[in-house]
């Protein structure tokens, strides 16, 4: 839009349309939010007042202004805005869609944090993961109690300041139900730690040569040296592990017996024509799956269990599929040691994945990505194979993934610096009332 000095604006489009007719703040955030790529509206979303518009210079009229009519246009009951936290949001610069085919997947949402320019990418298939999860001051923030208090995060309350009712506010759509719940915030759900990265599968696929991660039955691609994420697509339900050897991709199951889920597992592999499903090897499928052999073409993937430090490994390809005597296993591998005896002990637990390096010249593995969590952040350290030295453990070993998305935790003085000062202040203020006794 351009402004005229009677703050009238026109719209020129590159179809060469102009509309002088309908107005609209051209200082809105202006974004498309169809999940189909073809479909002709963008919306217009007031900070200010959360008013949402419609626009197409290729449909009459142009400008639509009733919200609901205009989300019936774009087919969605919510737009990304209204999926992140709203703390952000009167500091977004811009919303750019992560189209994929004719589907929008997601966005990059770029804001200013601190003064600084960043962005966040953002899915649209995952509404409620823990990476875009509301913040709770979203809820604290419309709170307010007749003793004129209104809460925020950090606040202190006295019982006398909120011994009567509160009135509690936020947001509503109309047709839409809503639950508002009062949890004890010392209780279990203190515990969920919500908001916060708790880990996410992470594989190389050597069939199609990509790294995904995946969860809930969905996975996405993601490039290492950019830490870039795209191509969003859906997965089978029930998938507890994905691993990949060589030339061959796998998936772990539950199996079901007259459809109650039982303890035992399923395999199903497939590598050029070949299909198989193996109902007969069990082992732990959330144990950390990984090629350990420095030969490429070596067929066998080791499976390391946390607990206990166990090594047992897994071909598709050879019968039995499973060896589970730990001394044959490192035979069939070729290595006295695999990458999880190299590293810190400290981070094995929380590893959410390990893809190998390969270099397809010689056949090689060369090194490793090894994907964790740090201090509720998601991270990953790349390791050479024949490294000893790198235990991951260091700040400069470790590469944070969408840092903007998700920031460190407070560390122990911001807890509970203000704790520790209000006590050292009573402690000087009761030695000072000692000393003036002692002294008079």
């Amino acid at each position: 839009p351009q402004v005229s000095n009677n703050d009238k604006i026109v719209t020129n489009c590159s179809d060469t349309t102009v509309d002088a007719d309908n107005q609209f703040n051209p200082k809105d955030l202006i974004f498309r939010t169809s999940n189909a790529s073809d479909n002709q509206w963008v919306v217009i979303y007031n900070k200010k007042w959360r008013n949402i518009l419609c626009n197409s210079p290729k449909q009459n009229p142009s400008l639509v202004t009733d919200k609901t009519k205009c989300k019936q246009l774009i087919g969605r009951n919510q737009t990304v805005i209204e999926l992140i936290d709203p703390s952000i949001v009167k500091s977004i610069d811009d919303v750019v869609e992560n189209p994929s085919g004719n589907v929008i997947h997601g966005y990059y949402i770029f804001f200013r944090r601190d003064g600084r320019p960043v962005f966040c990418d953002k899915s649209m298939f995952v509404p409620k993961n823990r990476f875009n999860i509301l913040s709770e001051a979203y809820i604290y923030q419309h709170i307010h109690y007749a003793s004129d208090v209104d809460i925020d995060l950090g606040y202190e309350l006295t019982p006398l300041s909120v011994k009567n009712e509160p009135t509690v506010q936020w947001p509503t759509e109309e047709g839409e139900y809503y639950t508002l719940a009062l949890v004890d915030p010392d209780g279990e759900f203190a515990q969920l730690n919500i908001g916060r990265y708790e880990g996410i599968g992470v594989f190389g696929s050597n069939v199609h040569r990509v790294t995904y991660m995946y969860t809930n039955a969905i996975q996405w691609q993601f490039d290492v040296p950019s830490r870039k994420m795209s191509d969003l697509s859906p997965i089978g339900k029930g998938i507890i592990k994905r691993f990949s050897g060589n030339d061959y991709d796998c998936y772990v199951k539950y199996q079901t017996v007259n459809y109650i889920v039982s303890n035992f597992i399923e395999t199903h592999c497939y590598y050029g024509n070949t299909n198989t499903t193996d109902i007969v090897s069990n082992y732990n499928p959330k144990a950390i799956i990984f090629r350990a052999s420095s030969d490429s073409t070596n067929e066998w993937v080791v499976i390391y269990s946390r607990k206990g430090s166990l090594i047992s490994c897994y071909s598709p390809k050879q019968s039995p599929s499973l060896v589970t005597n730990k001394t044959q296993c490192r035979k069939l591998i070729g290595r006295n040691k695999t990458v999880i005896e190299t590293i810190d002990p400290s981070i094995v637990e929380s590893i959410d994945g390990i893809v190998e390096g390969i270099d397809v010249f010689n056949n090689r593995i060369i090194g490793y990505h090894i994907f964790f969590n740090r201090d509720g952040r998601p991270v990953f350290c790349s390791k050479p194979i024949d490294d000893t030295t790198k235990t991951c453990n260091l700040e400069k070993d470790i590469t944070y993934i969408l840092p903007d998305c998700f920031p460190p935790e407070k560390g122990w003085f911001e807890s509970w610096g203000k704790i520790a000062l209000i006590a050292i202040g009573a402690f000087v203020l009761i030695f000072s009332i000692i000393c003036g006794i002692i002294c008079c």
